[in-house]
Formats: structure tokens, C-alpha cells, sequence
């Protein structure tokens, strides 16, 4: 082995490294699961309601789980786009109504990450190294759960691993993350609620074939109410929630729901 291979292998483990803090395992000895993960919540200029409704209604899901992503307060500075007088609540008291909010999940077992890393409360952090993220996994319980600016997920349902990843303020392009070889992809930040299913050709190195499968792009939409916001941006508002990826225990086949959709379905 050549100098340039020991220093090319040594530098292959040190981004291993780095992307080791990011990672989520989980397993569900089952025939089905099923990840939500609550993108775009601002607390404080969301709607506070219909985030309680979502955490209750996953609450009657069987061996349904949740990852929180990025940008889980709104925390308006002063360096912020967003209006202050627009907040039903600012500051501390965002954290502490969304850890309220969310506490039924940790105590039923449901909460599996915290991740993130918002550009809205990374102005926070950019200018006190204080992460909100991390301080809501520590109010809720347990500091563990916050995994950093991304989220590197490994979910197993009976012997399939469902490979996922949750980023935020990612770029709009259409190949963004490719190099991850997902399932799926959760994409925050930009307020879209859509999900794209792509053809992906993987291979199986034990029976020397080519796979055929689905990798979904889901674009995760967002619990925000923000006219004002809109209007200063200068794009119209969207519909907010989120979707809820069904796995497979049996088949390594998964299905993405809108939230609308998957109600629907639960209560036939």
C-alpha cells in the first residue's frame, strides 16, 4: 500500500467520524412503522392547535415515531426578516410551551432525535453559543436526543433497514444529497409540502443483481402561519403540516402520506 492510499483512507475515516454524532438507530420488531418528522415548527408563530392535534393523533398510531427537525422556534432577533408583534409568544417562552407540547412524545417512547439546526434559531447561536436545539432536548429530558445540524437515520422494521436523512436549508436542487443513497430525504426549510418519488438503481452485492426501487425526495412543509412573513418574501403562503412515512416489514416497500390523507385513511 502507497503513502497516498494510507493518507486517502485516513481521511475517509476522519468524515466517518464526523458523521457519526448524526446518526439515529432504531428497530421495530413488526410489520409495520411508521416516522414523522415535525419540520418548520416556529413555535410562536405557528398554529399552536393543530401541532397539539398532530401529537395526540400519533400518539393512536401504533409504532409511529418522531424526529424533531430544524427550526422548531421562530426566535425573532433583531437581525431577523420575521415581525416580533406578529409571535403569540417570544423568547423563553417558546421553548417552554414547545417542550410542553412535545413531552407527550418522550414519555411515550416516541421521540427517537432532535435535529436541525434552524436558520432561525441559529442566529441565536451564531451570536451567543447557546443552541435552542440542544436545549430542548435537555428540557425535555434528555440531551442525548439532539444529534446536530443533520440527522442520519437507520430504522429498521423486522429484517429491512430503511435509510433516511433529515437536512435543513439544503439547496433546491433537484440532485441535492444524491451521494447519500437514501430512501428518503427529508427536505426542511423552504416551506414546500410535496413528495417526489425518484427511480434509483442500487445493487445487491450477495446476489450480484441490480435493485430497482423508490428513493422519495420529501419536501416537508411546515407549521408556520405567516402572512407578513409571505408578504416580505415575496411568495404566497402555502398549506402547512407535515407526512408520515409508512414502512414495511415484510417488503422493503415504503408509502409517504400527507398528514390530510393519513387521518383520513386512520379513521376509516
Amino acid at each position: 500500500m502507497e503513502v497516498g492510499d494510507i493518507v486517502f483512507i485516513e481521511k475517509t475515516k476522519m468524515l466517518e467520524d464526523r458523521l457519526a454524532p448524526h446518526i439515529v438507530k432504531y428497530r421495530v420488531n413488526d410489520d409495520k412503522a411508521f416516522l414523522v418528522v415535525l419540520s418548520d415548527l416556529h413555535q410562536g408563530l405557528n398554529d399552536r392547535k393543530t401541532l397539539q392535534r398532530t401529537v395526540q393523533f400519533i400518539l393512536t398510531v401504533p409504532n409511529c415515531y418522531v424526529i424533531l427537525g430544524g427550526d422548531a422556534t421562530n426566535t425573532i432577533t433583531r437581525g431577523s426578516k420575521g415581525d416580533i408583534t406578529e409571535e403569540w409568544a417570544s423568547g423563553t417562552e417558546q421553548l417552554y410551551t414547545l417542550v410542553e407540547d412535545l413531552k407527550p412524545l418522550v414519555d411515550n417512547n416516541r421521540l427517537l432525535a432532535v435535529c436541525g439546526n434552524g436558520n432561525h434559531p441559529r442566529r441565536v447561536q451564531d451570536e451567543t453559543f447557546i443552541s435552542i436545539e440542544m436545549m430542548l432536548a435537555t428540557m425535555l429530558g434528555d440531551r442525548s436526543l439532539y444529534k446536530g445540524s443533520m440527522c442520519l437515520i437507520y430504522f429498521n422494521v423486522n429484517k429491512n433497514c430503511y435509510v433516511g436523512a433529515v437536512v435543513h436549508k439544503g439547496s433546491k436542487r433537484d440532485d441535492f444529497f444524491e451521494y447519500m443513497r437514501y430512501d428518503f430525504l427529508i427536505r426542511e426549510h423552504f416551506h414546500l409540502y410535496k413528495t417526489i418519488p425518484k427511480l434509483v438503481i442500487d445493487h445487491n452485492k450477495f446476489t450480484k443483481k441490480p435493485i430497482v426501487k423508490v428513493a422519495y425526495d420529501i419536501w416537508n412543509g411546515s407549521y408556520q402561519i405567516m402572512p407578513e412573513y409571505c408578504k416580505m418574501a415575496g411568495y404566497r403562503p402555502q398549506l402547512f403540516g407535515t407526512h408520515f412515512i409508512e414502512m414495511d416489514g415484510k417488503e422493503h416497500t415504503m408509502k409517504v402520506w400527507t398528514d390530510n390523507d393519513f387521518y383520513d385513511i386512520m379513521n376509516r
